[in-house]
């Protein structure tokens, strides 16, 4: 495989090779033509890049995430119940080894060989009786093909998955019409030139570099696959050696690892409750800091195993974030959330004086609220807050109102310079701001 991988590899580059000399000769003889067809070809030139760059999106999501959106991976892996599957896994682990421990104890015993195989076998009845748990269709599957499942499925990002190829199939057949277009309309212009059969040549090479891209990332997908499959396969070697001796390194940390989890849950559920306890009143301070709507919020909820939140507004039934937000409010919300996880870090024993960086912090928020968030929550939301503001941000006044609350710290004018780097100058930025110089 890696011989052919290596053969395809020197195709592609010479196929490529073979496409920019006929991109040369074609765009050689259009500037010899005085026929005007300048706009054309500049058109032309534009689809053909678009599509390229389509092409290599479809090409990248081919061998991503197109298999397992058309395989049926669901966008929420909890409808196959995996949480479920594998604590149910973990579960049968360690019941299998209680009973290969009761075996152990029995073997070492001094009961007759009767009472041994009596106890043996009550004990393997027990141990399949709890095991037996088909939750769904992973239940078949081992503990490590699930959990690498799981994290593929974080990995390739299958929750927005089909939209994100739908837009780019659609997309690119729009792409693809545009390039036909334009191609058609330079063929009729330079009827004559010689162009039409290096059009054509160019086409099908085009198409042939397509089909050994494909090719060859699928080579190198299936060496990948077998090299992975090799050290697994070396992995489960070494684990059925150790696990013939019960005092191995292996079983001494899975042991240690056991007891290790007990403890963090342990310490994890007694560190939330003592983190969470703040939130609920900090949300609340920095709610009143941002919104008009603070002197209406009755009651703030938080649930610290998942931080949801729910809001009693006056004059609204139920939770107030379950109805259609504004784009401000749920600034306001997120913000507030983020002032409130600040605050509880502070005041626990945990907690870590850090930073905080918002980008265009008032993009989302209509006039008064933006005064409201520049001078009274930004100021107050850490020790230090680094702010990343276009011009619009901090306009209409917003940065003389900064100015005046004195807690402007350095001003930096970040401007870029060519298409990979910027260039970074410590200034005053009210120019920028529309504001005072």
């Amino acid at each position: 495989m890696n011989i052919q991988l290596k053969e395809k590899l020197k195709q592609l580059e010479s196929s490529k090779k073979e496409v920019t000399q006929l991109q040369d000769e074609i765009e050689n003889i259009t500037r010899s033509d005085n026929s005007g067809n300048v706009q054309l070809r500049m058109n032309y030139a534009i689809k053909q890049s678009e599509l390229t760059s389509s092409r290599k999106s479809i090409h990248e999501l081919t061998f991503q995430s197109i298999p397992f959106l058309i395989s049926g991976i669901p966008r929420d892996l909890s409808e196959w119940s995996i949480e479920e599957v594998i604590k149910s896994k973990k579960e049968n682990e360690r019941i299998n080894q209680n009973l290969d421990f009761v075996n152990h104890v029995l073997d070492a015993s001094s009961l007759d060989k009767k009472m041994k195989k009596e106890i043996s076998s009550i004990a393997s009845k027990l141990a399949i009786k709890k095991s037996e748990k088909n939750i769904s269709h992973l239940s078949l599957m081992p503990l490590s093909v699930i959990k690498s499942l799981q994290s593929r499925h974080m990995i390739l990002g299958i929750s927005d998955c089909k939209t994100v190829v739908t837009q780019s199939l659609d997309q690119a057949i729009e792409r693809l019409n545009d390039f036909e277009s334009a191609e058609s309309e330079l063929r009729k212009a330079t009827v004559g030139l010689g162009i039409t059969s290096k059009a054509t040549k160019l086409k099908e090479l085009a198409e042939f570099v397509g089909t050994l891209q494909a090719f060859s990332a699928t080579l190198k997908g299936r060496l990948k696959q077998l090299d992975e499959d090799k050290k697994l396969l070396e992995s489960r070697i070494n684990t059925i050696k150790q696990n013939e001796d019960s005092d191995s390194l292996l079983n001494r940390r899975i042991n240690r690892i056991e007891n290790l989890e007990s403890l963090i849950e342990l310490v994890k559920s007694s560190v939330r409750k003592e983190f969470g306890e703040p939130l609920e009143s900090s949300f609340l301070e920095g709610f009143e800091l941002l919104s008009r709507k603070s002197g209406r919020l009755e009651e703030v909820k938080i649930d610290t195993n998942n931080y949801s939140t729910s809001l009693k507004m006056r004059g609204f039934d139920g939770n107030w974030l379950d109805r259609d937000l504004s784009a401000t409010e749920k600034q306001h919300v997120g913000l507030s959330l983020l002032y409130a996880l600040r605050k509880a870090a502070l005041s626990s024993k945990y907690g870590l004086s850090l930073p905080v960086i918002i980008d265009t912090p008032t993009s989302r928020m209509d006039m008064e609220h933006k005064g409201w968030s520049v001078t009274r929550f930004y100021p107050n939301l850490s020790n230090q807050v680094v702010v990343f503001a276009t011009s619009d941000d901090l306009a209409n006044g917003l940065y003389d109102e900064l100015i005046d609350s004195k807690v402007m710290g350095v001003q930096l004018l970040i401007k870029e310079s060519t298409e990979n780097s910027v260039e970074i100058s410590s200034q005053e930025l009210g120019t920028f701001f529309g504001g005072q110089s």
